[in-house]
């Protein structure tokens, strides 16, 4: 082997060393950790239910969060917004298992404004302190509606504890946050009327 030979080989080897110890650069904006409630944050999470109309649940986040930056709250928690567990009475309209593993369904309130809810699938929430609430909803849908990648249409009065959750990133020609609020993750369900 040639000199020349010799430095490009341990050029090479050394690249590889680098790439292999470097931190992983975050090119995901899903704010996954929040989502999963696996974030730094999530000891500040008032667990006592706030109750709410949708209605006033998407005013609440317009108003309040206006100010909110995705970049600088990558994996931290908007508070109040992200810091509260809201309890809402409405109409589960829709349920579907999405591509990820998560189960998400719609909730409308009096006058048909939406609230989307979401559980992340369970492997993904590993070392989350609510893990087992949130395993105790998902099983609860699973056994009454057996989600699918297709939407199911439902109407069923229901009562949801979820945390707020801002989203991940402004979608281009949208409001800040979209038309309906989100809460992430379900904590409980009940079905009924309240």
């Amino acid at each position: 082997m040639s000199l020349k030979q010799v430095l490009l080989f341990g050029l090479g080897a050394c690249s590889i060393m680098v790439a292999v110890s470097a931190p992983p650069q975050s090119t995901n904006s899903a704010r996954t950790k929040v989502q999963t409630c696996t974030d730094v944050d999530i000891k500040k999470v008032n667990l006592k239910p706030t109750l709410i109309s949708v209605e006033d649940l998407i005013a609440l986040r317009d108003k309040s969060c206006s100010s909110m930056d995705f970049e600088k709250f990558h994996v931290r928690r908007f508070a109040p917004f992200e810091t509260t567990v809201y309890r809402i009475i409405g109409r589960l309209k829709s349920i579907r298992l999405d591509k990820e593993g998560d189960i998400s369904f719609v909730v409308a309130g009096n006058t048909g404004a939406k609230a989307v809810i979401e559980i992340p699938e369970s492997d993904e929430c590993k070392g989350s302190p609510l893990l087992k609430k949130m395993q105790e909803v998902r099983s609860e849908l699973e056994l009454r509606y057996h989600p699918k990648t297709e939407a199911s249409e439902q109407d069923d009065p229901v009562t949801v504890d979820g945390i707020g959750f801002l989203g991940s990133r402004r979608k281009p020609g949208e409001k800040q946050f979209g038309e309906t609020v989100r809460l992430m993750p379900c904590l409980k369900i009940a079905f009924g009327k309240a």
